[in-house]
């Protein structure tokens, strides 16, 4: 059973969360107490009772800016890489950085070779490979202006519900990527439920998967 630490290396949070995984629920009735589920119930917050993943995928092709919170290190905001404007949108309106600083494509692991020119296993973010030339003018979000991508590869046996959710992502738009970012404003990436809440509440993110619940603004 895992339990929660605070260290300042991304990636070894995310690694430390890989090798000891806490179950969704459990983390999220531990951490959130009782005013924050009274909090999630007045935005309408529905639970996913028995759901084998969040229904963020279901959303494509429309898919816009959707932040993930869950065990398993996936404290991230994702969004559609076949969007040219969302790099944009999401610095302006979201991250509130530069316009230049470029977004991760977290990708199946089995699709790495047809997407890449190198293959290889990069779970924590920690290289950057090309992307093939054919395939960047599909991938405007993630790729960089050198054709590059720091990519992070998806294990259906190491995090299954993440490799789901990019599974039928691409199930609908033959695209076995997602855009990855940390779940942040422009500070710490948020590590307790009520900082996720605070950060999807005072940015223009669409949606915000919290564990078993889905939260979504209303139109």
């Amino acid at each position: 059973m895992g339990q929660m630490v605070r260290e300042e290396s991304g990636g070894e949070m995310l690694k430390y969360w890989q090798l000891n995984p806490m179950p969704a629920e459990e983390f999220v009735i531990e951490r959130a107490g009782r005013e924050v589920l009274q909090f999630i119930e007045s935005y309408r917050a529905k639970a996913l009772s028995g759901a084998p993943a969040p229904p963020a995928p279901h959303q494509p092709p429309k898919l816009k800016k959707v932040a993930k919170f869950r065990a398993g290190g996936n404290r991230s905001i994702l969004a559609d890489p076949r969007r040219s404007d969302i790099k944009e949108m999401l610095n302006a309106k979201i991250k509130r950085r530069e316009s230049f600083r470029p977004f991760a494509p977290s990708i199946l692991r089995e699709a790495v070779a047809e997407w890449f020119e190198q293959d290889d296993d990069v779970p924590f973010m920690m290289e950057v490979f090309q992307i093939r030339p054919e395939k960047r003018s599909l991938l405007p979000a993630v790729c960089h202006v050198d054709g590059s991508g720091r990519l992070q590869t998806v294990h259906a046996d190491t995090n299954p519900l993440y490799h789901q959710l990019i599974s039928e992502f691409c199930r609908l738009t033959s695209i076995p990527i997602v855009l990855n970012t940390s779940f942040n404003e422009n500070e710490p990436v948020v590590c307790r439920p009520e900082e996720a809440l605070d950060c999807f509440l005072r940015t223009k993110m669409d949606v915000l998967v919290l564990g078993n619940f889905y939260i979504a603004r209303e139109s």
